[in-house]
């Protein structure tokens, strides 16, 4: 169906005809080269002039009602505007789909709390703060469509649980990370959904870096924490990577360095160095590969089996592998 501009209202010509569940036809969707002023049309009826780039519409039958919309005036994003004499209305409406900007909705994050959406919340949420706990979840899939589409940034300090309607945990999102997800059916209200998850960081690695060059000193024999001198990461699994700086005060004595992950520590990188003469200057350093939850502190501990130690220039290096 389409608009002839000889005035004639050509039925038979290539366009969409909307009708109501009763067969009715409420509207005709149609396009061509030329202006439709004049020309009759059955029923309420949209026409993309493709030499002008002007939306001509009225509204119900006559000839007299046509009233247009300059393409250019709408403002929905960046329009790239068409210039080709050939354009379709098909054209036309998947550039203005590809180039609709869509607001973002921001949430601060509370302890333990849930940003739950529903079907008019906005497809792009962005979530900021520094409080742990947080979960997104997913409105209900059965009131949406399937292909329905979501982004969620998570541009807070802790990482985030996205779950479905059901509060059934989909995945989690660490921070300075972004989620696309589109509804792949809608059966149920948890529905079923394909999600893709990317670092919005330039390299694609999280990492976290603890320093300190403030004096620790320690006599014990058993492991001591050094102060001031933990990191509380993201859930994953990590490699760490620590050195430091230290002193033994006595000939011939033994001082160990340690990982702990929550209190407990990881045997894999307990190391040991001895000192060979009084006042002994050496670097110490360990490494191995942890996990955690994403509330667990880590920190090192150090211990001597005589005299005493000192710790200075030292640093705690974690850098994310994946999740646990």
């Amino acid at each position: 169906m389409a608009i002839n501009v000889d005035k004639a209202f050509d039925v038979n010509a290539p366009g969409l005809v909307f009708r109501d569940d009763d067969g009715n036809v409420l509207f005709y969707l149609c396009t061509g080269a030329g202006d439709p002023t004049g020309s009759d049309a059955p029923v309420n009826s949209i026409y993309f002039d493709q030499n002008t780039q002007h939306l001509h519409y009225k509204f119900d039958t006559g000839v007299n009602d046509w009233s247009q919309i300059n393409v250019d005036d709408i403002l929905l994003g960046s329009i790239p505007t068409y210039r080709s004499s050939n354009v379709t209305l098909l054209d036309a409406l998947v550039e203005l789909r590809n180039n609709i900007v869509t607001a973002p909705d921001n949430t601060d994050t509370t302890l333990n709390g849930t940003l739950e959406l529903d079907i008019d919340s906005k497809t792009l949420q962005i979530i900021n703060g520094t409080a742990t706990g947080f979960s997104v979840e997913m409105p209900d899939a059965s009131a949406n469509i399937i292909g329905a589409k979501y982004e969620i940034v998570n541009e807070s300090t802790e990482s985030i649980t996205v779950k479905d309607a059901d509060s059934t945990t989909l995945f989690t999102l660490n921070q300075e990370s972004f989620a696309f997800m589109t509804l792949q059916s809608n059966g149920s209200s948890a529905g079923s959904w394909l999600f893709t998850i990317l670092s919005s960081t330039a390299t694609g690695i999280t990492s976290f870096v603890t320093t300190s060059d403030t004096l620790f000193s320690t006599s014990s024999t058993t492991d001591d924490i050094i102060t001031s001198f933990s990191v509380t990461p993201e859930s994953g699994r990590y490699s760490l990577f620590y050195s430091a700086e230290v002193t033994i005060s006595n000939n011939n004595r033994k001082a160990e360095c340690v990982a702990y992950v929550d209190g407990s520590a990881i045997e894999n990188t307990r190391r040991k160095l001895q000192g060979v003469g009084a006042t002994f200057e050496a670097s110490q350093q360990t490494i191995g590969e942890i996990s955690v939850d994403g509330t667990e502190d880590v920190d090192i501990r150090v211990n001597i089996d005589e005299g005493s130690l000192d710790v200075t220039n030292r640093s705690l290096v974690l850098i994310r592998l994946g999740s646990v």
